[in-house]
């Protein structure tokens, strides 16, 4: 479309409303001339003022002087038409249209912007406004003009019949033409059967109008009654369509009428009077019939739209509550028996049963008394500001406790009682923090495990120095033996530490859990009483798992040493079972931390002595445990969670007091084929000669591994920081042969000394040693030229194999 049609569209519009409209108003002022019994004398009604003012109601007031030069031209040419003199043709334009825009004026400011006839309020306005504003206004112009310009006799008829015939006509033509749309509307939503009864009423109207207004005087007799009847089809109108019918009706009702008169047929004409008030009576008879079937129509239109609004307020309101993504429960005060409840709530708490009533649906999901006077009162403040909502157990429809928060609020004649369900979210804020506790506790085990292991790497390997220097048969050998023993201990200690903090390397690769399991069952059998027995059950179809065998055979063994020692007073069952699983959205909804897929399932199920819900909620705590002093570190169960988590599965534990617990874990599935490690023994190199640099910033430990390397045959130098280690590399770099340095040492670190040791010696075997590495994966360390880690503590004999494992060819002798 071009840019001048897009501007001419609306242009064009605008002239064709302008020109129907027009259009309208001619053929409604030519009808007013028709209604004239002789030239000059008053009309019996006139309908030319009434469809003036209806049109400058129709339109915004900026258009109205539009309006005006439109409707005063048609007049004009009216007026030339019909023989008007040039004297008549002035009075007659000057006197509509002041009088139309004075009535005009009136009624928008009564009504407003609003379109009008909606409402009875609009009536009263319209019909008092031509009663009072437009009639007696034009019967005043009239009777000036014929007094001070025609000096015509005035009879006192003349100015009633004025001021009747100009209210008739506005309260006939106005109406119809302000309603045209909302026929049109009407035309449109309804189907045919009630466009028929539309059309019968008409054709009944017009039927009975020309029966009694337009058939000879002689049938006077019969026609009287018939007038009565005229009222039947504008009441059936306002009943059954609305204001526009009625409009329409008495429109054709007057239009009949006006020429029955003019043509001095009908019932008025029958009368002995005079033609006047035979006019007169007609007039009072058009008013009588136009108001009050008008008021009838509008009052049963405003109660029918009342009505439709009520219902889609209802309807609306029902779909919100229905749809509301909480509970809800509405309670009305017309029916406090009957209340609605939203099928959320339904599905959570059960429906209202119409046996029981409200009262028996909240004895079934077990309130409180103390909670229902509350809700009492969160209702009677809710009225002025918000209420605070009211927390409580309540029970669900499958009879389980649901911990759920209720909100009251009060809307008019409903109290409306929300119900949210807290308990997934109790559980899982319990499970985060939780979970912020072990990985607390986690980063305290992290942090410190590097000085634990330093102490014990000192510990060990004074205690293995010891032992090898002392002569046979000592007693002192057996307490340094026991000695050695409790340092392993504690090393075993901070490695469930380790694992439970996640900050341990683990070493994955695809594995079956079928052979970990029996391994580990045979274990738990050797270790069972002879009042337990150990079952397992396997399935053939368990997928593989990408894990650390080591520590997923720990995991079974913590859970069923676990379980063992709930049984260990009564004997019992352990049945530990091997299946495959399945995880649907819905599961990953009740577990976040799972994702849709294959999984495999191991259960460890005892028939012991259960665990409180006490218990239940702390049983993953480091360092908490029910067992006796010297029974158990606390440390079993914290690493089975830290294991399951590293492994990316998932653990739900499910005990009573007394029935024994169930514990399940799931670790997810992967399809890579399992592979078998093939391990080669590599021959011990001879380490005599071999120099090495020891550098540690701890003194024992740097002593301990200058005496294990000089026993094993190596020539060692101990320093006891990285400075000293450069000064001496700068001096003779070929004096070296390995370099063994501390990870973490006060200025420069383990990495940073043997980055520059590696740029005066390149290929300088670099064994680097570690209480706990966390932040280094084994890609960086070959990146940074990390020949091999030894993890503390760690034996004399690990710490010479490790050192013999990078001598150089050649080097040792």
């Amino acid at each position: 479309m071009t840019a001048s049609a897009t501007i001419a569209a609306p242009f064009l519009n605008r002239t064709a409303r302008l020109f129907v409209e027009a259009t309208i108003f001619a053929a409604t002022a030519a009808l007013g001339y028709s209604f004239m019994t002789e030239p000059g004398a008053p009309a019996v009604w006139w309908p030319a003022t009434g469809a003036f003012i209806a049109w400058l109601l129709s339109r915004p007031r900026r258009e109205w002087p539009m309006v005006l030069a439109v409707g005063a031209t048609i007049r004009i040419m009216l007026a030339a038409v019909y023989g008007l003199s040039a004297e008549v043709t002035a009075w007659i334009l000057i006197g509509s249209l002041m009088n139309a825009v004075a009535s005009a004026l009136v009624l928008r400011a009564l009504l407003g912007q609003r379109r009008p006839f909606s409402e009875p309020y609009d009536i009263v306005g319209f019909g008092a406004v031509a009663l009072l504003l437009t009639g007696p206004m034009a019967a005043a112009l009239a009777a000036w003009y014929r007094s001070a310009v025609t000096s015509v006799a005035l009879n006192w008829m003349s100015p009633v019949d004025w001021s009747l015939g100009e209210s008739v006509g506005v309260l006939l033509i106005g109406p119809f033409l302000l309603t045209l749309r909302d026929a049109l509307a009407w035309w449109q939503s309804n189907g045919w059967g009630r466009r028929a009864e539309l059309f019968l009423m008409l054709v009944l109207t017009v039927a009975c109008a020309l029966w009694a207004l337009d058939s000879p005087q002689a049938d006077s007799p019969l026609q009287r009654p018939v007038i009565g009847l005229l009222a039947l089809p504008s009441v059936w109108a306002a009943l059954r369509f609305g204001l526009f019918a009625v409009s329409w009706m008495q429109l054709l009702i007057g239009v009949i009428g006006g020429w029955g008169l003019v043509s001095g047929v009908g019932v008025f004409m029958a009368l002995r009077m005079t033609h006047e008030r035979h006019v007169l009576l007609f007039q009072v008879f058009s008013l009588m019939m136009a108001l009050p079937t008008m008021l009838i129509a509008a009052a049963f239109e405003s109660q029918r739209r009342a009505l439709s609004k009520a219902r889609e307020s209802e309807s609306q309101f029902r779909r919100l509550v229905d749809n509301a993504p909480v509970a809800l429960l509405v309670e009305r005060d017309d029916a406090p028996d009957r209340p609605y409840v939203n099928p959320r709530l339904a599905a959570l708490l059960g429906p209202v049963e119409r046996t029981a009533g409200i009262e028996g649906w909240w004895d079934r999901t077990g309130v409180m008394p103390a909670v229902r006077v509350a809700l009492d009162q969160a209702a009677a403040r809710s009225v002025e500001a918000a209420a605070p909502p009211v927390t409580t157990d309540l029970l669900g429809l499958d009879g389980s406790p649901r911990q759920m928060e209720l909100s009251v609020s009060v809307a008019g004649d409903r109290r409306i009682t929300a119900f949210v369900d807290l308990t997934d979210r109790v559980r899982l804020e319990a499970e985060l923090r939780q979970a912020h506790k072990l990985e607390a506790l986690g980063t305290l085990a992290g942090g410190v495990a590097h000085d634990f292991n330093n102490l014990l790497a000192a510990v060990l390997g004074n205690v293995d120095l010891a032992r090898r220097v002392l002569p046979a048969g000592l007693e002192a050998g057996t307490f340094l033996v026991e000695a050695e023993k409790a340092g392993k201990r504690a090393a075993s200690v901070v490695r469930q530490i380790l694992t439970f903090s996640r900050r341990e390397e683990q070493a994955r690769q695809v594995i079956h859990l079928g052979p970990v399991l029996h391994e580990a069952a045979a274990l738990l059998r050797s270790a069972a009483g002879a009042q337990t027995q150990v079952v397992v059950v396997t399935s053939t179809d368990v997928p593989t798992v990408l894990g650390d065998a080591t520590q997923l055979h720990q995991l079974i063994l913590n859970l069923g040493t676990n379980a063992l020692h709930a049984m260990r007073k009564t004997g019992g069952v352990l049945t530990i079972e091997l299946a495959a699983a399945s995880v649907t959205h819905s599961d990953t909804k009740r577990q976040p931390d799972l994702r849709e897929g294959r999984y495999a399932r191991l259960v460890v199920r005892d028939t012991g002595q259960g665990m409180s819900p006490a218990t239940l909620e702390r049983i993953f705590e480091p360092f908490f445990t029910t067992k006796a002093v010297g029974e158990g570190t606390g440390l079993g169960l914290a690493v089975v969670h830290g294991v399951v988590r590293g492994h990316d599965g998932s653990i739900n534990v499910q005990s009573t007091r007394g029935e024994g617990s169930v514990f399940e874990v799931l670790l997810p599935a992967v399809t890579t084929p399992a592979s078998v490690a093939i391990i080669e023994e590599v021959p011990m190199p001879s380490a005599r000669g071999l120099r090495v640099l020891v550098v540690d910033d701890e003194p024992a430990l740097a002593r301990i591994a200058e005496r294990a390397l000089m026993h094993a045959g190596c020539v060692v130098r101990a320093v006891l920081d990285a400075a000293s280690a450069m000064e001496l590399l700068r001096a003779a770099p070929d004096a070296v042969d390995v370099l063994v340095t501390d990870l973490t040492m006060p200025g420069t670190s383990g990495l940073e000394l043997a980055a520059e040791a590696l740029m005066l010696r390149p290929g300088l075997p670099i064994l680097l040693v570690s209480g706990y590495s966390v932040m280094i994966t084994e890609d960086d360390l070959q990146a940074k030229g990390i020949s091999a880690v030894l993890q503390k503590p760690f034996t004399t004999e690990e710490l010479a194999r490790a050192v013999m494992a990078l001598a150089p060819v050649g080097s040792a002798s």
